[in-house]
């Protein structure tokens, strides 16, 4: 295992961060679409990372830290100090999640988290790094995390309006922010050579050797059952798996139900 303590040489604006709304996004076909880049390494971190997600104890930390520093000690300037140690935090993090093998010229480190919570502190811990954000179809959202999770529908519906509410404020504050793309997982499924071709270019990563026309599954946002079960066996495009209408099948009860709990950011994020 290698020391993840070396901090080495690290380059921030190389490590891209992937936030999904909230679970059921979409986040593991999206690393999947990126992975055929070559030029796109994965994280050495397992799975997903939760590091945003938690992001609000660190800031914590730093601020509690330097709280108790004495400007009266010799040597002591309490806002360079808490500055040099943020940023040696954040090489070490950055140095955690790099691939085994060092970033090579025009490489990136790519890592994932499915939910915007604390997505409005990511450029307090990651300046420098990029940021990818997901959204959803709420409505597929909502019926995905019922057949998949067994969370009953108010739960569910509870959980899109609360992360959706965390990245509508995040939106209305970063919006000129050129190191942020939002990305729609209807775009991916529809529209995926437009839709990869421009988050490459926001991202300035090489696509030359892109194979747009390979065929990817649609991972993670398809559940089947077998034998009493659930798999994330892919779904590919040549079955009658269709991620886009998940919800067609709803009733007047519950189509009044997500209205009212999650219609305003339903129609927020430009959905009908």
């Amino acid at each position: 295992m290698r020391n993840i303590n070396k901090l080495g040489d690290i380059e921030e604006n190389r490590y891209v961060f992937i936030l999904g709304i909230t679970q059921r996004s979409g986040t593991n076909f999206l690393i999947k679409l990126l992975e055929e880049n070559n030029n796109i390494k994965l994280s050495s971190h397992p799975g997903e990372d939760f590091l945003v997600y938690s992001g609000d104890y660190l800031l914590q930390h730093f601020k509690t830290l330097a709280s108790k520093w004495n400007d009266t000690w010799v040597g002591m300037d309490r806002a360079k100090r808490i500055e040099q140690y943020k940023m040696e935090i954040r090489k070490s993090i950055l140095n955690y999640l790099r691939p085994d093998e060092k970033l090579k010229k025009n490489e990136f480190c790519v890592t994932k988290t499915p939910s915007a919570k604390n997505i409005n502190k990511f450029f307090e811990l990651f300046p420098n790094s990029k940021l990818v954000v997901l959204i959803r179809n709420g409505k597929n959202v909502v019926e995905s995390c019922v057949k998949g999770f067994g969370w009953s529908y108010y739960q569910s519906m509870k959980n899109y309006k609360e992360n959706a509410n965390y990245l509508k404020e995040f939106l209305q504050e970063q919006k000129d922010n050129r190191n942020f793309t939002l990305v729609k997982y209807e775009d991916l499924v529809s529209a995926k050579e437009e839709t990869l071709k421009s988050l490459f270019k926001n991202l300035n990563i090489d696509d030359e050797n892109y194979n747009y026309t390979t065929d990817i599954p649609i991972y993670g946002s398809s559940f089947l059952k077998e034998k009493g079960k659930i798999t994330w066996d892919p779904q590919t495009p040549k079955t009658d798996f269709n991620p886009l209408d998940r919800s067609k099948d709803w009733s007047v009860f519950r189509e009044m139900q997500y209205k009212f709990m999650c219609g305003d950011v339903h129609n927020y994020f430009g959905y009908k």
